[in-house]
């Protein structure tokens, strides 16, 4: 294939790479990643610049195993009486729905799109980022200063009416200039393979088990996770030093009756000064407010209210001044 070659000449990107092909102001030089809804490659701009290329659809010649069904991969989920559902949606519904997502709110945390086309093959590009993902920063070393930008990125873009819908630390991108989103999920109604709609959500169940829009959740089960070394879940073995107050266990029970049991480790739940080593009452507090809960007379209960991001944000402030003296 020459650069020359047009890719709004192709219906789909299935079946063959596009590394050569010319795709709006770039020409296509390799692919970066395939997964099961998406292709994403590598292009440079006329004038040097790099960008990244994202279209619809896997190479056909890539297996996937069911590690999709895995709580850590993102998939499509319906909620049904009696539990939750993935679903089959096609990848051009799950990709119209990022890209209108991404096209909703113009903020400098959020990845812009650059260029997009739904004429034949249907593609966007955004910039290219230089940085590494939050996931690849987890050292033995805890720090907060990401999770401080974060939480004012994201109370930016609440206080602009969006919510990102698949935060985890693989959409966290760390830069020179702050965090970086990438990847949004999406909440509402998509089409299925046989054309009919139904009420979905494109998120990643380990950070958004409640399948609702829920940026905070999302946030404060990734802080537990770096302040750990591993997700909570993986921690919570055992129920013997449960500090599970009435009413957080009223509020997993509930979930449980309606078929929800991504949260159920819940009941196990430990004070995290019992968790980390030299954790202070400041981070304790922290950890506890990430997650809608407080320490009531030593056990761990549902807060009356959800805390602003004001309120996380000051948090984390308090727990940065006190690691400093």
């Amino acid at each position: 294939m020459k650069a020359t070659d047009d890719l709004s000449d192709r219906k789909s990107t299935d079946s063959v790479t596009l590394v050569g092909l010319q795709v709006g102001s770039c020409t296509v030089t390799e692919l970066i990643d395939t997964g099961r809804y998406f292709q994403t490659y590598l292009g440079i701009m006329r004038d040097g610049t790099r960008v990244v290329i994202k279209v619809p659809g896997a190479l056909s010649n890539i297996q996937f195993s069911d590690s999709v069904t895995n709580a850590f991969c993102a998939g499509v989920f319906a909620c049904e009486m009696g539990g939750r559902i993935a679903v089959d949606v096609p990848a051009e519904s799950i990709f119209l729905a990022q890209l209108t997502r991404l096209l909703e709110v113009n903020h400098k945390s959020l990845v812009a799109v650059l260029e997009s086309s739904n004429t034949g093959c249907q593609w966007f590009s955004m910039p290219f980022i230089d940085g590494k993902s939050l996931r690849d920063s987890i050292t033995s070393d805890f720090s907060l200063h990401s999770f401080y930008d974060l939480a004012i990125a994201l109370q930016e873009l609440e206080d602009l009416g969006w919510q990102h819908l698949d935060l985890k630390p693989e959409n966290v991108l760390l830069t020179s200039e702050g965090v970086q989103l990438i990847d949004p999920g999406y909440h509402g109604k998509l089409a299925l393979v046989n054309g009919a709609e139904i009420e979905a959500t494109v998120t990643t169940l380990a950070y958004n088990p409640l399948l609702q829009p829920d940026d905070k959740l999302a946030f404060g089960l990734m802080l537990w996770e770096f302040a750990l070394g591993e997700p909570l879940s993986n921690r919570l073995r055992s129920c013997d030093l449960s500090a599970a107050g009435l009413s957080l266990c009223d509020w997993i029970n509930c979930l449980e009756t309606t078929g929800n049991f991504e949260l159920s480790y819940f009941l196990n739940l430990q004070k995290p000064s019992n968790l980390i080593a030299g954790c202070s009452e400041e981070l304790e507090r922290l950890l506890l407010l990430s997650v809608g809960l407080e320490l009531k007379s030593g056990m761990i209960e549902l807060r009356d209210d959800v805390a602003s991001w004001s309120e996380i944000i000051k948090s984390i402030e308090l727990v940065n001044a006190e690691s400093r003296l």
